[in-house]
């Protein structure tokens, strides 16, 4: 992984990449020199990691109780947002979604020929209900386990981070409403996808898959393509970056952190920065919920996102629902992961504008995610 934070080396938390990951999956250097810390680890001899599985997409109808018991929610559609972006270096796309303007509306939904407020979802010509998504069959609710994210305009990136780290330089992004899961997916709500034919994921050491005391803390040492495969059968995706940042920062509200402005602590998130010295994730909701009442986009677990790394432009254009592919033909060489993990020890590390690139087959103890349906 890359020297983002205090990063521990991966035979200190009994946990190795093994077959999963891609030509060793090497660590990426920011530039920043860190201390490094001893965090306590369960010893562990070994680590199991299975080879990726092909999942059965009609398996998940079949698992019945275990997907409705599942942390990210029914069944809900979600349309694709990602586009490949041509020839030459990834970059970002506007995906030309028209928010409309802020006159008010009914509750229900109506055409968009009035106009359509900020924040709320369009879907085929029409302005959806308040709370509601574009979904596959039109304007729908959230599903139970998620969190209804009103779309809105923000500054994504931080110039101060673009100063030490480069490639966060901020530009202006408008979001459309979507649904995130409350919490990242746990290690009992991926069991009960393996259970319908999903990938397994690593286990052993501090990996949380298969240890019955940790079934409520998130899934990790999870693959970026486990993570996409996950998503998709439970009718979501991966949150693209802006998606991920913008929830974040609570929407329009642009702060810096999930719960606001203040300083991380130990009643905030799951992190090593004060006077706590976790050897593994926490259980999920175990700190105080931030902006639109989701858990740990700070601190737990870093979380896989969609987008294709790239650094990027600044900008005083703004751009509507970006994700970032590879050049048509090429492969991804890194995708992005955000929020932190249980290792950190500085507060950089654990804002929300921050951002750090990972190969898709890299896992580690300190990577999880969450889904997002809508936008």
């Amino acid at each position: 992984m890359r020297s983002f934070g205090p990063w521990i080396a991966m035979a200190a938390l009994g946990c190795s990449s093994g077959a999963a990951s891609d030509a060793g999956a090497p660590i990426t250097d920011l530039g920043v020199d860190v201390p490094s810390i001893d965090v306590p680890v369960p010893d562990v001899a070994s680590v199991d990691v299975p080879t990726e599985a092909t999942v059965d997409a009609g398996a998940r109808d079949a698992a019945g109780a275990d997907a409705s018991a599942m942390d990210s929610g029914a069944d809900v559609g979600v349309d694709a947002a990602i586009i490949d972006v041509g020839a030459g270096d990834a970059t970002f796309t506007d995906l030309g979604m028209d928010l409309g303007s802020a006159d008010a509306l009914a509750d229900g939904p109506v055409a968009t020929d009035a106009g359509c407020p900020v924040g709320r979802a369009t879907c085929a010509g029409v302005c959806c209900a308040a709370g509601q998504i574009c979904g596959t069959s039109g304007c729908t609710p959230c599903p139970t386990g998620t969190a209804f994210v009103a779309g809105g305009s923000f500054v994504m990136g931080a110039a101060d981070l673009d100063l030490r780290f480069t490639g966060m330089a901020p530009h202006p992004v408008t979001i459309s409403a979507f649904c995130m899961d409350l919490t990242e997916v746990t290690a009992s709500a991926y069991a009960a996808c393996t259970a319908a034919g999903c990938a397994g994921v690593a286990t052993g050491g501090t990996c949380n898959l298969g240890n019955a005391a940790r079934a409520s803390h998130p899934v990790n040492c999870v693959t970026w393509s486990q993570a996409q495969a996950y998503c998709a059968w439970s009718g979501g995706a991966l949150p693209t970056e802006a998606q991920w940042e913008y929830a974040a920062r609570g929407g329009s509200a642009d702060a810096d952190e999930p719960w606001g402005s203040a300083a991380p602590s130990d009643s905030l998130l799951c992190w090593n920065g004060g006077a706590s010295m976790n050897a593994g994730t926490c259980p999920v909701r175990s700190q105080p919920a931030g902006a639109f009442g989701l858990f740990d986009l700070a601190g737990n677990v870093w979380e896989w996102t969609h987008d294709c790394y790239a650094p990027y432009v600044a900008s005083t254009t703004p751009v509507t629902d970006p994700a970032v592919e590879p050049p048509a033909g090429s492969a991804c060489m890194n995708r992005v992961d955000r929020g932190g993990s249980w290792a950190e020890t500085s507060a950089t590390y654990v804002r929300a504008a921050i951002r750090g690139p990972n190969a898709p087959g890299y896992l580690d103890p300190r990577i999880g995610f969450r889904c997002v349906r809508g936008g």
